[in-house]
């Protein structure tokens, strides 16, 4: 199935709340990732994870920061 299948950036659980923590000082000043401690570079950008992941069912949970590889990685290995 496409992106279609998936439903709106809101029906997955990106809504205005998530969209709020992403714009808080902790989240925007954060310099390492939350889950491995590795610093953000242009390679491994940051990106907004949650504590308690969406697909686990987190919706609403605390948006923390995450590099790329700790964010999209599940995609991968946890199929």
């Amino acid at each position: 199935p496409g992106d279609e299948a998936a439903g709106t950036r809101q029906q997955c659980g990106y809504d205005a709340v998530y969209e709020r923590q992403l714009r808080t000082p902790a989240y925007l000043s954060a310099t390492h990732c939350a889950e491995c401690g590795d610093p953000f570079t242009p390679a491994n950008p940051k990106t907004g994870g949650q504590t308690v992941a969406l697909r686990r069912g987190g919706k609403g949970s605390k948006v923390v920061p995450h590099c790329r590889r700790c964010n999209y990685g599940w995609t991968r290995t946890d199929l």
